[in-house]
């Protein structure tokens, strides 16, 4: 078992039927476990499911369009055509509430 920082973690991959990475900013591990489970868990602090073998970290993307999302490693992502509608409300509620945290009331 280990214990990571949510804010270290890039993204989730499914690579194959029965493991799951996580890439963090230097490393990555495997583990077996539930795509479901982790989406539920990390949903509320920041991560989308674009598609049913990614969950990535909105603090960690580059660019995003419709079909596709750039990582800051330069990973790129497709989001799948059955969650594109879905993906592209929660990243817009994702951006609005991290730009409204970056202000300070005064």
């Amino acid at each position: 078992m280990i214990t990571l920082p949510v804010n270290d973690i890039l993204y989730f991959e499914i690579p194959d039927t029965r493991k799951i990475s996580i890439k963090t900013l230097t490393k990555e591990f495997q583990f077996n476990g539930r795509m479901a489970e982790i989406d539920d868990r990390l949903s509320d602090v920041g991560f989308l499911r674009i598609h049913q073998a990614y969950l990535i970290n909105f603090d960690y993307i580059k660019t995003m369009d419709f079909k596709q999302v750039i990582m800051q490693d330069d990973r790129v992502f497709n989001v799948s055509g059955a969650r594109r509608t879905e993906v592209r409300v929660q990243y817009m509620l994702l951006r609005q509430r991290k730009e409204e945290s970056d202000w300070l009331p005064l």
